[in-house]
């Protein structure tokens, strides 16, 4: 077959053209001993492998960016989610069977300690009391009739005894007149029938005079129970305005004017508003970052202002282990809303020698890693002591034993990361690590 140059040369051109590519990507992709990357106008070329300014990048290698571990004290906080709510209430009840006969409020209304809020029918115990007022006055009168009694018979037996001695001497005299024949038989048996009279009517003077002190213990005995039969009315009729124990708020009424009630039956619903609390639930995962023997204070971010807690009780622990918490709100401003939800800070006791670290630096919930002389990623377990109050939602206090001061900490979030992995810390073009800061000179 004839050599045919104009078949060939479109087949050396295609060689040529792919053997180019192969050397480019060779050039692109080949490694570089010194991984750094430029922070001026180039840097995304050089992330990207090509050369820009003084600078290039390993892509074999990830870029991370670390904070220095630097241990101090600290105290260490914990972020939850709570809901304001009245801290008393009350279920006001009828102490009485009665019939309602007026409302005062509506629900949703605010009162004061002392305003009225329900009128009972007292017409019945008003009454019933005027019943026994009128009995208390009758014993009264009863009472003072029977020491008039009582004086005026005991100054008859006196008189009763004297008479008696006057009969009994004139018996005397007419018998022993009788004896001498000076006097009839008849006027011995008169002289002595007004003895037998007499004795009988001394006797009856000092039984009466005896009696005196028990049938006026008896008539006292009635009267006190009238009188206090009179007391627990008047006290009844004072149950019959049902009044506000304390400021608050009117939340349910159960009952309709005209209804009868009886005592027990519940009447209306207040909640005050002059205490208020925050209830709150700790997370399993941080139930071990309190103790029940240890004061807990806080704060609640509210409308822009904080407002000051106070832990109040602890509740049971729930189903998934978290457990209910209770705080009291110190003079809140402004004034709370109950019902409305809020995010609260607690401060836990304060920690000697921990790491603030952000919340990527955190790998499951005790796995940090440090960067070493070579590069390479060096695993660490930890135990997170709280949140950093200083960056809420974002950092976290560590203990961390087998970190060295100083040490270059991971922040850059890896998707798996491990001891050994070689990665490259991104620094400025003038060489220093990008998480240090510039010094003049």
């Amino acid at each position: 077959m004839p050599f045919n140059a104009r078949r060939l040369l479109p087949v050396l051109l295609a060689a040529l053209i792919l053997a180019g590519g192969w050397w480019g990507y060779g050039q692109l992709t080949a490694p570089d001993d010194s991984p750094r990357a430029s922070s001026g106008g180039g840097g995304g070329r050089a992330m990207l492998g090509g050369r820009a300014g003084n600078a290039s990048m390993n892509l074999t290698a990830p870029v991370v960016q670390t904070v220095t571990a630097d241990f101090s004290a600290r105290q260490p906080a914990l972020q939850l989610f709570g809901q304001t709510r009245f801290g008393r209430s009350w279920e006001l009840t009828s102490e009485l069977t009665a019939r309602v006969q007026q409302i005062h409020v509506e629900e949703g209304d605010r009162v004061t300690a002392g305003t009225l809020l329900i009128t009972l029918d007292a017409r019945e115990l008003e009454r019933s009391l005027t019943r026994v007022r009128s009995e208390i006055n009758e014993m009264e009168a009863r009472l003072r009739r029977e020491r008039l009694q009582g004086e005026s018979d005991q100054a008859s037996l006196t008189l009763e005894e004297e008479l008696l001695a006057l009969n009994e001497q004139a018996l005397g005299r007419v018998e022993d007149l009788a004896n001498r024949n000076l006097a009839s038989a008849s006027d011995v048996e008169s002289a002595r029938r007004n003895v037998i009279t007499q004795q009988q009517t001394l006797q009856s003077r000092r039984l009466a005079v005896a009696g005196l002190d028990d049938t006026l213990a008896q008539l006292e005995a009635q009267l006190q129970s009238l009188r206090q039969e009179a007391e627990d009315l008047t006290e009844d009729l004072e149950l019959t305005r049902i009044e506000a124990p304390e400021s608050g708020l009117v939340e349910t009424i159960q009952i309709q004017p005209g209804a009868r009630v009886s005592a027990g039956s519940q009447l209306l619903s207040l909640q005050s508003t002059d205490s208020f609390q925050v209830r709150a639930t700790l997370p399993a995962s941080r139930a071990n970052l309190l103790s029940r023997e240890q004061p807990l204070t806080g704060h609640m971010r509210w409308q822009n202002e904080d407002t000051e807690l106070v832990l109040q009780n602890w509740g049971i622990r729930n189903e998934d282990g978290g457990i209910p918490v209770t705080f009291n709100v110190l003079n809140p401003s402004p004034p709370l809303i109950a019902g409305q939800f809020s995010t609260l800070t607690v401060l836990l006791p304060a920690v000697d020698n921990v790491l603030a670290v952000p919340a990527g630096a955190i790998y499951g919930n005790n796995r940090i890693y440090t960067i070493d002389a070579d590069n390479r990623l060096q695993g660490h377990t930890v135990n997170i002591v709280g949140q950093d109050p200083e960056r809420p939602g974002e950092g976290y206090l560590i203990a961390a034993n087998g970190v060295e001061p100083g040490a270059n900490v991971l922040t850059t979030r890896l998707q798996r990361p491990e001891t050994g992995l070689r990665i490259q810390r991104l620094e400025s073009r003038n060489g220093r690590p990008a998480d240090q800061p510039e010094t003049d000179g």
